[in-house]
């Protein structure tokens, strides 16, 4: 997924890891195989069963599905330095637990401590691009422009989808696809 603000190829390009073939002999001769980090202290390898469907209807979000894949893991790999640490509990290396962009709200990361955040960089743009991605994922059928984003940017983050949720079910109601400045306004104008 691109960060808004950021393409994938300044991603690609500010990547500060290796990345390697597998050592999995058969992984490393199929080009489709994704190579794999070289300074990760775990990989597991996996392949998609996509032998069954496994989407759902999420409900109240007209077509939208939430898919979930069966993957089956073919290979953990990890350091040779480390196993010691997984078996015995000795070595083990201090590693986020988790990390991410969620939510449109920022980078998240976990360590063996609290949870916290890390603020999303400052670029020019970002704050726009941010709020339409949220705003445009609400329902597939109702699509805000540019100019209602901008409108936008200043509702507070934890209030922002609920707020979008709202504005695009009063648009579903009145058979409206396309979300500008004026239906705004006239939502708006109704709730004052």
């Amino acid at each position: 997924m691109d960060y808004p603000g950021m393409p994938l190829d300044d991603k690609r390009k500010a990547n500060p890891y290796t990345l390697i073939d597998s050592p999995s002999a058969n992984k490393a001769a199929d080009p489709e195989f994704p190579q794999i980090i070289k300074e990760a202290y775990q990989v597991i390898e996996c392949t998609w069963n996509d032998s069954f469907d496994l989407h759902d209807k999420i409900d109240g979000q007209g077509d939208a599905y939430e898919s979930h894949y069966n993957l089956v893991i073919d290979d953990l790999l990890v350091k040779e330095r480390y196993v010691p640490g997984i078996e015995k509990g000795e070595i083990f290396p201090n590693m986020p637990i988790f990390c991410g962009f969620r939510a449109n709200r920022g980078f998240w990361f976990a360590e063996h401590d609290a949870p916290f955040t890390v603020a999303l960089p400052t670029v020019e743009g970002t704050e726009l691009q941010s709020v339409s991605y949220m705003a445009n994922r609400i329902d597939p059928n109702v699509h805000f422009t540019d100019e209602a984003c901008k409108r936008l940017t200043g509702i507070p983050r934890p209030f922002m989808q609920d707020a979008f949720k709202g504005i695009v079910a009063q648009a579903i109601a009145e058979g409206v696809t396309e979300i500008g400045p004026e239906f705004l306004k006239k939502i708006g104008a109704e709730r004052s």
